[in-house]
């Protein structure tokens, strides 16, 4: 599907795509207003560009197979309404942005991810439960920055988190970072109910990482 080439519709309400479609194009479906459904045929869809569904605000029902691989910068920044994307077992990489500002209250990264983008799930305010592959490589800047995670284990292949990670996530309670190495500034920032947090590897903490974590014991 070309880029921007069914972007705007007023009326567009589901869309269900046949086995023959291997990307989706950058701005493909941007800004319908009315898009609520997303099917394709399974293992069809190999990559989504960037700011595929963006701005698709009631967009609640999205369902990939195991060919997807990619997920692009922006791609559903801002469908406030997305709940859930089933986005199969093969997903490799997660843009930057790709879910910024979505109604997301769970997530499941899979085994075969192992880049999370900057910024990938910022201002996810409903999302409670996180977990993360074991294979996941880079977790980005402002990740799950201000999100309603309660808890959330490190997969020991990470040894970076990246600057405000998940700061102001104010119902983190305990993390588990073993294997982490680096700690960058701020990653942790106004997590003011983190109680706990196991690290065993953390070689440098960065200016800030746990600032203003007042129950931290």
């Amino acid at each position: 599907i070309a880029d921007s080439a069914l972007s705007n519709f007023a009326n567009l309400q589901g869309v269900t795509l046949p086995d023959t479609v291997k990307y989706i194009g950058d701005s493909a479906f941007r800004s319908n207003a009315r898009l609520k459904d997303f099917y394709t045929q399974p293992d069809s869809i190999v990559r989504i560009g960037k700011y595929a569904f963006m701005y698709c605000t009631i967009l609640s029902n999205v369902v990939f197979g195991d060919g997807l691989k990619s997920i692009g910068e922006y791609a559903f920044a801002n469908c406030t309404d997305l709940k859930r994307v089933n986005w199969g077992s093969n997903l490799a990489t997660i843009g930057y942005y790709a879910f910024r500002n979505c109604g997301f209250e769970s997530v499941k990264i899979p085994e075969s991810c192992y880049t999370i983008g900057d910024c990938a799930f910022y201002y996810c305010e409903e999302l409670e439960n996180v977990e993360i592959g074991s294979n996941v490589e880079y977790i980005g800047y402002y990740a799950f920055l201000k999100s309603k995670v309660r808890s959330v284990s490190i997969p020991e292949s990470v040894k970076k988190i990246k600057e405000n990670a998940f700061s102001f996530c104010t119902e983190l309670e305990s993390v588990s970072i073993r294997g982490v190495e680096v700690v960058e500034s701020l990653a942790f920032y106004d997590c003011d109910k983190l109680t706990n947090v196991d690290m065993n590897a953390v070689t440098h903490l960065g200016v800030g990482a746990f600032y203003n974590c007042g129950a931290l014991k």
